[in-house]
């Protein structure tokens, strides 16, 4: 029987939402892509009403790219999506621990139905992976994920300048980091 109080249930819940959504943002940042934003429920006053609209009732976080949606476009770059996809799982269970984190079913289905687009010859060689190496990515960047799900918790929604602030920053202060490491007598 779970004797988890139900506000740190809810606690937990929203950081795990927050820490999925992070994974998406980073992984496209990374790539040199724009982050529209990224959210959580409940949303902040003043929250954008785009980002409110795109929002439907089942929905507890989410996450944008700047531009249009092309579909031809998504045919083409399905490995990338499915990357995408599992970049938040695995930050989500990163996060979780050793309990781990419910592959929300959203997520699922996305993942098949690009891997059933790719036209592969072995779409479960393809999935796992997608799945070891978004983990390896998710390691690597824990710090960056981390800054962006706690900014995430506080404020529920980013805009794309407030992520590129947050991860640029991060990346000086790593910058800094390797340099005091590598002067003489440090």
């Amino acid at each position: 029987m779970d004797e988890t109080p139900e506000a740190e249930k809810d606690t937990r819940t929203i950081e795990a939402i927050a820490y999925h959504e992070a994974g998406h943002a980073v992984l496209t940042w990374q790539w040199k892509l724009a982050p529209a934003w990224v959210a959580i429920k409940p949303l902040p006053d003043g929250c954008d009403e785009a980002i409110r609209f795109a929002f439907n009732s089942e929905d507890l976080g989410l996450f944008r790219l700047a531009g249009e949606f092309d579909p031809e476009q998504a045919k083409r770059t399905w490995f990338a999506r499915v990357l995408l996809s599992y970049a938040g799982m695995n930050a989500e269970a990163k996060y979780m621990g050793p309990e781990g984190a419910p592959l929300p079913l959203d997520d699922q289905i996305q993942v098949h139905r690009n891997l059933a687009m790719s036209g592969q010859d072995d779409p479960n060689l393809i999935d796992l992976a997608c799945r070891k190496l978004t983990g390896l990515f998710v390691k690597e960047h824990w710090a960056e994920i981390q800054a962006i799900a706690a900014a995430l918790v506080e404020r529920r929604c980013l805009d794309a300048g407030e992520i590129q602030g947050i991860l640029e920053e991060i990346q000086r202060r790593s910058m800094r980091e390797r340099m005091g490491k590598s002067q003489p007598g440090a």
